[in-house]
């Protein structure tokens, strides 16, 4: 019985050494013509108000804008454009999109080796959302706008771009990759940084596309760090209001506004 049971813990032990220990690399995102307010980007001016929250594997560059004025505000897609590494990428595709409508709400928003000097998604992609921001479970096609309009006192998302699909390796350093809890902390100027990026938004108060004004905001990856699970979660716990005991979860305590991440594992 006794060597039964020794059996069967080393066998435990293969299995355990034999499975995916999961590893995150973060991101720090500077600006310098866009302020961090309450840890989120947000650039303001008399018509509207535009804040950014990046955290997201891979990033997000989605935006939020807030319509300031006692007019309809429109953001003219076709001039507005995401520009990476200098390479400008439009928002209009002129395309009919599948878009899933549900009872999620807006505030879903709020919440390899390779060459280090290419830094371009693989696969650059924008999620798309309907016009009143809700998701779900249907599917619909819509025809996309050339025109969003934001009515007075109001705000809506515009979905974005994803910024980076793949990390850096370190090839003389492997420990920094795997780390027991974070690795040393990478960082980078705005002249040396691998990942620049601009987000270039076109907006009118007129429905004939006159008198347009532009937004240009620009970021750079300031920094990176790579984590272990273990350094960058941790445990929750919380009391489920329709039972009388209480959960628990793990939750990203690196997360914040201005960073994004990427995951990653080691088999």
């Amino acid at each position: 019985m006794k060597k039964n049971i020794i059996t069967a813990l080393a066998a435990i032990g293969l299995l355990a050494s034999c499975s995916s220990l999961n590893y995150y690399q973060v991101y720090e995102v500077k600006s310098d013509n866009v302020e961090i307010e309450d840890s989120m980007f947000v650039d303001e001016n008399n018509d509207c108000k535009i804040t950014y929250n990046m955290w997201a594997e891979e990033g997000d560059l989605s935006f939020m804008l807030y319509n300031k004025t006692d007019r309809n505000l429109y953001v003219v897609m076709p001039n507005t454009s995401f520009i990476l590494n200098g390479m400008a990428h439009d928002y209009y595709s002129d395309a009919t999109v599948t878009q899933s409508v549900g009872l999620a709400s807006l505030q879903t928003y709020f919440s390899s080796y390779t060459n280090h000097n290419t830094w371009n998604p693989k696969k650059l992609t924008r999620a798309y959302i309907t016009s009143n921001g809700l998701i779900g479970q249907k599917s619909i096609s819509v025809k996309e706008s050339e025109m969003i309009c934001i009515p007075p006192k109001s705000a809506k998302v515009i979905k974005g771009f994803n910024l980076l699909d793949y990390i850096y390796i370190d090839c003389d350093n492997k420990k920094e990759n795997y780390p027991k809890e974070q690795s040393t902390l990478i960082t980078y100027t705005k002249e040396t940084s691998p990942l620049t990026f601009r987000n270039r938004i076109a907006y009118t108060f007129n429905e004939d596309k006159t008198d347009i004004k532009y937004l240009d905001h620009l970021f750079w990856m300031g920094s990176l760090r790579n984590y272990s699970d273990k350094g960058a979660k941790m445990e929750v716990k919380y009391k489920n209001c329709g039972s009388n005991y209480e959960e628990s979860q793990k939750i990203f305590k690196v997360g914040a506004p201005f960073r994004f991440y990427n995951k990653y594992v080691r088999k």
